[in-house]
């Protein structure tokens, strides 16, 4: 092969090389613009049309970084607009799409919490345990035992929701909760207004949390405690 022929090959090979640079340059350039788009609608609080470019970005960049988080702010579009069972179909395609994404933790907490505002207690609990159980240092850990307690103790699971909240007041006894108190005005308080302890049996301490559950407990008849605190957790 003469040297002029080579010299054609190696032009043409670097022509479609700087090509190809150049019409991912703008692939990327365009995915970033239609992202940074649909997160702007979203911080505006434009959550209909914040869903539409959300889906049309992951639609039209199914490989592009930014998707995982794309797929996780798609479902709180949904989630700011109550509509519980997308967001809960939006979070769950990121757990099983994007399974070593950033997003993971907070996305098992939303399914669970959009379960729970559902009412359907039995399919959030699983969420919040393995949440709980998988990234043991997430921020999320001490609200989703929380929520776990809470679940439990609507299907009357009182044991299982009693160690939730255990487990919350041992190893997280600063969790704070906002919550919005008669004058519009909101507070902070700590674990320790949110749970009321009561004495069941000598040596033995039960508690359960104050704000949906204004639970009398009863033993042979007789009454051994009664919750003092209730407010509503929504």
């Amino acid at each position: 092969m003469s040297k002029i022929n080579i010299s054609k090959i190696l032009g043409v090979t670097l022509l479609a090389g700087l090509l190809t640079l150049c019409v991912n340059a703008y692939a990327q350039e365009e995915a970033y613009k239609e992202f940074i788009f649909a997160q702007g609608l979203y911080e505006d609080g434009k959550f209909g049309l914040a869903t539409v470019q959300f889906q049309k970005f992951i639609e039209n960049f199914p490989e592009n970084r930014n998707c995982d988080r794309a797929q996780y702010l798609l479902g709180a579009c949904f989630w700011n607009q109550e509509k519980y069972e997308e967001a809960i179909s939006a979070f769950d395609r990121l757990l099983q799409k994007y399974p070593e994404s950033d997003w993971v933790d907070d996305s098992l907490y939303q399914v669970g919490e959009n379960y729970y505002r559902l009412r359907n207690y039995a399919e959030a609990i699983p969420y919040y345990e393995t949440l709980i159980e998988n990234y043991p240092q997430s921020n999320l850990v001490a609200p989703s035992l929380y929520s776990l307690g809470c679940a439990y103790l609507e299907q009357q699971e009182y044991n299982s929701g009693l160690r939730a909240f255990k487990k919350l007041r041992d190893e997280f006894p600063e969790f704070r909760l906002e919550r919005k108190v008669k004058k519009k005005t909101e507070e902070r308080v700590s674990i320790k207004d949110q749970i009321a302890f009561v004495p069941m049996k000598k040596d033995q301490e039960y508690f359960i949390p104050a704000d949906k559950f204004k639970v009398k407990f009863k033993e042979n008849g007789k009454k051994t405690g009664v919750v003092i605190f209730e407010y509503n957790r929504d």
